[in-house]
């Protein structure tokens, strides 16, 4: 399914995306070592802007609920505390991932209704890390109201894409893909922080059986999903640091 997935979108760029004419580019008369030193330089710039690394942990801690729940301990934890199959467990995991690919689109209106980058990221971070508390710390009745919960976390998870067009906002024109690869190497770090200590306070809960199996209680499970909901609300706390964005959006333009 993923290899046809891939297919089908290289199909669909080969057809839709259109190459620029020469003529449109303006061409650069800069040599080798020119072209390398602009790129250090831009390097050097979005990293010295304080708000790209404001909004660089902002999105980081949005990732968090992808990396430390959907991707790894979602389903077992859901089999776990819900005595459900892991089958099903695994469907109700996903609907995160549904509620971020129905929203995501939508939050460039949102955006556009607020005319504020602060505030639709906070919007989007109180969804999420509301929702993600409510699921984690609270006793649900039903697993309907469970997968309705991690919907709507996920309908909240969307908003952080709007922090892609928000850094390179704030960027120049050409460092526009550098300033977004930066931001999205900050977001997949959040897998390498988050895992390893998810891991290390689940097991602080855990006990291991005469086979050396290891057996993790819910204690376990709200201790090390617990880096979720704070990395969550540190999101929320960067979009409150977020203030200058708008005035100094505002002087770039």
């Amino acid at each position: 399914l993923l290899a046809a997935s891939g297919g089908a979108l290289a199909l669909l760029s080969w057809f839709i995306v259109k190459d620029v004419e020469v003529s449109d580019l303006h061409e650069r008369k800069e040599s080798l070592e020119e072209e390398i030193k602009h790129i250090f330089a831009s390097f050097a710039a979005i990293l010295k802007e304080p708000l790209s690394w404001v909004i660089g942990i902002y999105g980081l801690a949005m990732y968090l609920p992808l990396s430390g729940f959907s991707d790894l301990w979602g389903a077992a934890y859901i089999e776990d505390m819900y005595g459900v199959s892991r089958a099903v467990a695994a469907d109700m995991s996903w609907l995160i991932y549904l509620g971020i690919g129905i929203s995501a689109p939508l939050w460039s209106y949102i955006h556009a209704y607020f005319k504020s980058y602060r505030k639709s990221l906070a919007l989007a971070s109180f969804i999420a890390s509301s929702t993600f508390a409510v699921v984690l710390y609270c006793t649900l009745p039903s697993l309907e109201v469970l997968g309705g919960l991690l919907f709507v976390c996920g309908l909240g998870l969307g908003g952080q894409f709007l922090a892609f067009s928000a850094v390179s906002e704030l960027n120049c024109n050409s460092r526009t893909a550098m300033s977004s690869g930066i931001h999205n190497m900050l977001c997949m770090l959040s897998g390498v922080i988050s895992q390893p200590l998810i891991g290390f306070f689940m097991d602080k809960g855990a006990h291991a059986t005469m086979e050396e199996d290891v057996i993790y209680s819910p204690q376990s499970y709200t201790y090390g999903l617990s880096v979720v909901v704070v990395g969550l609300f540190i999101a929320l706390l960067a979009a409150y640091l977020m203030k200058p964005l708008e005035e100094k959006l505002k002087q770039l333009q």
